[in-house]
């Protein structure tokens, strides 16, 4: 049967999702409220968010949508409460404190969250499996947010241990065999990793305590250096950013207004300060760009600069949000835009823009849940919904630079772990993993597919069907 697009922001299908995931995931959850507050800002200004800051868009309604928005699940739970950081500093463990050296790099392997809680890496086949940890236990000791260091060396996630009600959280890291592990107390538990270009630094979010206050933190641990510590480079809610390919810069964008070139020595130089209806700004693999978007006079811009904000280029404007993304090369950016105050087919299509022309690209006219390049950068991943046999699903689309030819895959349920963790804030999530092989031929992804079993699943583009190679929640694919 031929799919059918399918509307995700009409009521009907909302209830019709909501029914769908309900009976094809079984699994306990409770969910929790969170009280909207006000949060002081880089700025020192107060803006106002629950959780991490996440502004409503689509896929906020997508977790709404399976019922999942500000719930904890047996996947995991990424917000937790830890102490007051002016109680406790970070310390390394006085037995791991020393960097991890390790001369091989991981080759064509998958990093997985297992359906048991732990960590470990496998061959795409599903062979040859590396246990990284081995005693996740519910409620007890839990492993998230692992993450390969881009030269495919490290590998670094949370752990969060609870005992008689006391929370204890470390930032863990190991080479890619399992055979050297570092771990460094902190405050507050990390929910995101974004390794330096070069593997030397590891950036991370995490909730905060700024003035009495609920906030968030971007921390920078040097890896290399000999005493692992931690460095605050930021606070604010929510927070995003992106490395240069130099590592020794980033810019930021914080409490949905500040838009800066920050450097690891903390100092920082505005570009934008206006509020401009985008979540994560990008710098170009080339080193010579960034993307991000300005609001002039009321009027909302995605522009292309250079570092230093000059030779400022416009490449469209947009009503209420844009998401964003450039390929690997510096040649091609995508983006789609949506209006997150409407639940009747807000969105916009999918647009590929060629930066040495700037003409544009249609490459769906269908809202997109997500998208993520393919390391040649010839290759666009695309989400949506569609219907297949009167069952709303999520199908995998491949779009091709060279020809402008649109293939679409086999349609499943994402795992709850990939809803709630990461889809919400896919644009940030796409500079520091991949879910692409290193060749380019297949792509990753962890959620059930004809039964209720979450497993992963390896998709090679020349192929109708994806592979089932194992079980698990959540899975990327190594750098090299």
């Amino acid at each position: 049967m031929q799919p059918q697009k399918l509307s995700i922001f009409s009521y009907q299908n909302i209830c019709a999702i909501f029914t769908m995931i309900m009976r094809h995931i079984d699994a306990s959850f409770v969910c929790k409220t969170s009280a909207v507050q006000a949060v002081p800002s880089i700025s020192g200004q107060k803006i106002y968010g629950s959780f991490r800051g996440v502004y409503i868009s689509r896929t906020v309604l997508l977790l709404v949508i399976f019922g999942l928005l500000g719930c904890t699940s047996q996947e995991g739970a990424p917000f937790v409460k830890l102490i007051d950081p002016s109680e406790k500093a970070d310390t390394a463990n006085a037995s791991s404190s020393r960097n991890i050296t390790v001369s091989s790099s991981a080759e064509n392997r998958l990093l997985v969250l297992g359906i048991d809680g732990n960590v470990f890496t496998m061959t795409p086949s599903g062979d040859e499996i590396i246990t990284l940890t081995g005693d996740a236990e519910r409620g007890k000791i839990v492993y998230q947010q692992p993450t390969w260091s881009p030269d495919g060396k490290l590998v670094a996630w949370t752990q969060t241990l609870t005992d008689r009600g006391n929370v204890r959280a470390q930032l863990q890291i190991s080479d890619h065999l399992g055979e050297q592990q570092s771990e460094l107390n902190l405050p507050f538990a990390p929910f995101y990793y974004y390794w330096s270009p070069d593997s030397e630094r590891l950036a991370y979010l995490s909730n905060w305590v700024y003035r009495n206050m609920s906030a968030l933190a971007l921390r920078v641990v040097d890896v290399s250096a000999d005493d692992i510590t931690a460095k605050t480079l930021a606070i604010g809610q929510p927070s995003y950013f992106s490395w240069a390919p130099d590592s020794r810069r980033m810019i930021t964008h914080i409490a949905n207004e500040l838009t800066s070139i920050r450097s690891l020595d903390g100092e920082s130089i505005p570009i934008s300060e206006a509020s401009s209806g985008f979540s994560a700004p990008q710098w170009m693999a080339d080193g010579n760009s960034i993307i991000y978007a300005i609001n002039q006079g009321g009027e909302r811009a995605l522009v292309l600069s250079d570092p230093e904000s000059e030779g400022l280029q416009e490449v469209t404007t947009y009503n209420n949000r844009i998401i964003f993304s450039a390929n690997p090369t510096s040649r091609y950016f995508a983006y789609t835009t949506e209006d997150p105050a409407s639940i009747q087919n807000s969105a916009s299509g999918l647009y590929v823009v060629d930066i040495e022309s700037m003409q544009t690209r249609e490459v769906s006219d269908e809202a997109s849940l997500g998208f993520i390049w393919s390391p040649d950068g010839e290759k666009l991943a695309f989400m949506q919904m569609d219907e297949v046999d009167g069952e709303p699903r999520v199908r995998w689309h491949i779009w091709l630079a060279e020809d402008g030819t649109v293939t679409l895959y086999d349609a499943f349920i994402p795992s709850r772990t990939f809803l709630q963790n990461y889809l919400p804030f896919f644009d940030q999530y796409v500079q520091s993993m991949t879910m692409w092989s290193p060749d380019s031929t297949a792509f990753v992804y962890a959620g059930n597919g004809s039964s209720d079993t979450t497993s992963i699943w390896v998709q090679y583009i020349s192929d109708d069907k994806p592979i089932e190679v194992g079980s698990g929640v959540f899975a990327t694919w190594s750098p090299k």
